[in-house]
């Protein structure tokens, strides 16, 4: 709705004007008055009114001085002048002042409505042209930052073509969120966030330009919050501490924010990192390293390690062991789909690893839709976390029938006495049962023999072992119930593809 300013040192003129019109048909929602162009002028810095329709003779400030200021302060503002018709002549003269119309006393209502609707005409016709100018300029910064660097010359002149028409600023904030999905997005923060000057979305990362007066980091957070009171979702990103940047600065400083993708990938949720340019004509700094691949090597050892703590029931040594993994990840500098693909690579085999043992005919799928489109490295741990969580919660399903007390019997028994010879006659005789019994019961409890659970749960121990440089490898060999160190070193090799040193020396490379 429109806001009207009327100005009359005639107080019956005022009332007339105030109370013959149709004001809320003509679209506007507030009337204002005032008695002279000094209080006139003085609402007019408060209030912004859309339309003054000012009497030209007025003690203190008269009509055409209060026009002439007007002009000079907001030429949005549309001024009507009311005069007399001796006035006539004087008045066209004085249209140079920003006027768009007057009127001549007296005046009737139809024709001030008249004349309000023409000046709603020309307002409307002046914001859909400074709309369309704005939303212009929007898509030529877009332009500028995401195209190809021969295109930066033939766009910067563009904008300033459309600055000489008033339209575009020329000093900005910049932010770049990570891992935004959709461009809808980019239009509720064009829309609801003042402090926004051009967004747009581009191959998963949320730009915004903000006004070159708003603080950067203040106003990145702020967009945050709004991200997070819209998605419920935690997004993370980058923003220059410089504030006013020129619009010839923006293509190279963006390619540059563009660079700490997988900086903030490795930051937790919600992180925004201050980025400072310390040349902003030259825009980054050294660039970041080049993301890699992870080695088989290294990848082999990590499935290794997760196959050794399953099912998981120790979830500190689960995190500890994905932390390790999310760690070499991020010193190799694998970006988020890197990341995401090296995850599945291990998860993948483990996964059939752990279905084809014995013990390991879980439902859960590791390989496929865990760990994808994570928006930070702390997402990608909770997915694997829940993944292994889901694989203890069905063991532990499988383990709580009839059969519990015994399986867990024997378990406790083989993790009490796994250094020392072992027979199910003896298992058996300590929890009171025959030796057929606690085997078939075992068996149907878990989906394993006695035999081969100890044989697992005694190399679960020997790679624990075998990290510690201190114990030579016969020691573990005897530690863990194997008197031949040859036995131990062919099950070892078979089992894990490696020899017991060369698994030590891999463990001390990696960590």
């Amino acid at each position: 709705m429109l806001q009207v300013l009327l100005v009359d040192d005639e107080p019956l003129e005022l009332q007339a004007l105030q109370d013959h019109v149709n004001w809320k048909a003509l679209g506007v929602g507030r009337v204002m008055t005032a008695r002279n162009g000094k209080i006139a002028y003085e609402s007019i810095l408060e209030q912004e009114p859309d339309i003054v329709v000012t009497d030209v003779h007025m003690p203190v400030m008269d009509g055409i001085t209060l026009a002439r200021k007007i002009h000079a302060l907001n030429r949005k503002i549309k001024v009507v002048f009311l005069s007399g018709y001796d006035d006539f002549s004087y008045v066209k003269s004085a249209m140079q002042m920003g006027a768009v119309d007057y009127l001549l006393k007296p005046f009737t209502g139809k024709s001030v409505e008249a004349v309000i609707r023409k000046v709603k005409d020309v307002l409307d016709r002046e914001r859909l042209f400074s709309q369309s100018l704005e939303a212009l300029e929007r898509q030529l910064l877009e332009r500028l930052c995401t195209g190809s660097e021969a295109e930066e010359a033939t766009v910067l002149e563009e904008l300033s073509s459309i600055r000489r028409a008033g339209a575009c600023s020329e000093t900005f904030g910049m932010l770049l969120f990570f891992f935004v999905p959709g461009k809808s997005l980019a239009d509720s923060i064009l829309k609801n966030m003042t402090i926004s000057h051009a967004v747009w979305s581009d191959e998963g990362k949320l730009a915004v330009l903000l006004h070159g007066c708003v603080d950067p980091g203040e106003g990145g957070r702020k967009i945050l919050n709004f991200l997070f009171r819209l998605t419920g979702q935690s997004y993370s990103g980058v923003y220059l501490t410089k504030r006013y940047l020129k619009t010839q600065q923006l293509p190279a400083l963006y390619r540059m924010l563009k660079s700490w993708e997988t900086s903030v990938y490795y930051s937790p949720a919600g992180s925004l990192l201050a980025v400072s340019c310390a040349d902003p004509k030259a825009g980054a700094p050294s660039p970041l390293p080049v993301p890699r691949t992870m080695p088989q090597a290294m990848m082999e050892e990590h499935l290794m390690r997760l196959e050794q703590l399953f099912p998981y029931e120790n979830e500190a040594r689960s995190v500890e062991e994905i932390d390790r993994i999310l760690k070499h990840f991020q010193e190799l500098h694998l970006g988020r789909s890197e990341a995401e693909a090296a995850l599945r690579q291990m998860l993948l085999p483990l996964g059939h690893r752990l279905s084809a043992a014995p013990d390991g005919a879980f439902r859960t799928d590791l390989g496929e839709k865990k760990v994808e489109n994570c928006q930070s490295a702390d997402a990608l741990k909770e997915a694997l976390l829940a993944a292994l969580r889901q694989i203890l919660a069905e063991t532990r399903e499988r383990e709580s029938g009839k059969n519990a007390y015994v399986v867990r019997k024997v378990k406790e028994y083989v993790q009490m006495h796994y250094g020392e010879p072992m027979t199910i006659e003896a298992i058996a005789e300590e929890i009171h049962l025959s030796v057929n019994y606690v085997r078939s019961i075992f068996k149907d409890g878990t989906g394993q023999t006695i035999l081969e659970y100890v044989t697992d749960y005694r190399f679960a121990r020997a790679c624990e072992l075998l990290q510690n440089p201190a114990l030579r490898v016969k020691d573990v060999a005897n530690m863990v119930g194997y008197e031949n160190i040859s036995y131990f070193g062919s099950v070892f090799t078979k089992r894990y593809r490696m020899t017991p040193n060369e698994y030590r020396k891999k463990f001390v490379h990696i960590s």
